[in-house]
């Protein structure tokens, strides 16, 4: 960006520097923590704020005030530079916005949406359309993996919009970009069974397939969980994304902390199979403490669980989580080239 114009401001936002701000901030406080001890991503002089927290008020506000070369210091999650040193001044974040429905409707009108149709590089492997749309019903995540920023960036509860606010967007997508497919990326959109109940009596209305491109916790509503399925297929969900993780107990209760039994993972597929649904499955490789054959085990359950497709993801120790600490702690990373 600085490239095609040096006057460009770079800000940097989202769940990366919003957890490395926090890191940042816990390694002022415990200088022997081994967190570094200025905000990495910060030393890039092309960038040139950063905003951290749930800022979707704040971020317009700082723009208005850079465009009118007014005084934007005290923008609440505003992120900068002390003048002639790497050290931050950081404004504290805002709280979680409530209700969620007060946000207006993604601005589309100003990004190139048939470029992104054109190149159709959409979130689920298997997209029944060339026009998809991402939307997201929810925010938060009540469980407590180590290695995810959920929870730290979108908090420990989830807050679901107005079912009506998202069925609105979807029909604004329809009348002005004819999409023919809804991709949902929250982050947990099983966690709060009657409000997907909801929403599935109003997508059932629509009429377009959709699917959880995310992964969604694999044990939820377990005595229900047929009927939940059942729903969602009926409404159009043509695919759920179960986020599995490890096929090995020690890996998931010791290591990533997740409230999932091995043994729950088949009938959940079997569940959404039998209602339906195309299963993915998600799986982790990596963790810090895990043993070539416990990879090797999750290996071996992914192929056999039952799922249509799966997919191994290589850990990536993320700022503001247990495991990056971890690995900053035991100074786990691979060596430079």
């Amino acid at each position: 960006a600085k490239d095609v114009s040096s006057r460009c401001i770079v800000i940097l936002g989202g769940n990366h520097i919003s957890n490395a701000v926090k890191d940042y901030l816990y390694a002022t406080k415990h200088p022997s923590s081994g967190l570094p001890h200025n905000l990495v991503d910060f030393v890039d002089t092309s960038i040139d704020l950063a905003m951290h927290g749930e800022v979707d008020l704040e971020f317009p506000k700082l723009v208005n005030l850079i465009l009118n070369q007014e005084n934007f210091a005290e923008t609440a999650g505003l992120v900068m530079r002390k003048e002639g040193s790497l050290d931050c001044l950081i404004n504290a974040s805002p709280a979680f916005i409530a209700p969620l429905s007060s946000l207006p409707l993604p601005a589309r009108d100003l990004v190139d949406m048939e470029g992104y149709f054109a190149i159709g590089a959409f979130h689920s492997a298997k997209s029944r359309s060339q026009r998809v749309v991402n939307v997201m019903a929810s925010r938060g995540c009540p469980e407590k993996c180590t290695f995810c920023t959920t929870p730290d960036s979108w908090g420990a509860k989830v807050r679901w919009r107005d079912v009506h606010d998202v069925i609105r967007e979807i029909k604004e997508a329809q009348a002005d970009y004819n999409v023919g497919e809804i991709q949902f990326e929250d982050d947990t959109i099983t966690a709060n069974k009657p409000m997907l109940m909801a929403l599935c009596t109003e997508l059932e209305k629509i009429g377009l397939p959709w699917c959880t491109p995310n992964g969604t916790k694999t044990n939820y509503h377990a005595n229900t969980q047929g009927e939940m399925y059942k729903a969602m297929a009926g409404s159009g969900c043509y695919q759920i994304t179960l986020a599995c993780e490890s096929g090995v107990q020690r890996v998931l209760d010791q290591i990533i902390r997740k409230n999932l039994k091995v043994e729950q993972m088949k009938p959940a597929i079997e569940k959404a199979k039998h209602a339906g649904m195309l299963v993915h499955t998600f799986w982790i490789l990596g963790y810090p403490g895990e043993t070539y054959e416990e990879m090797k085990t999750t290996v071996k359950v992914a192929e056999e669980c039952g799922a249509d497709s799966y997919s191994f993801a290589i850990l990536n120790p993320l700022p503001g989580t247990p495991i990056y600490r971890d690995v900053v702690r035991e100074n786990l990373w691979w060596p430079g080239k």
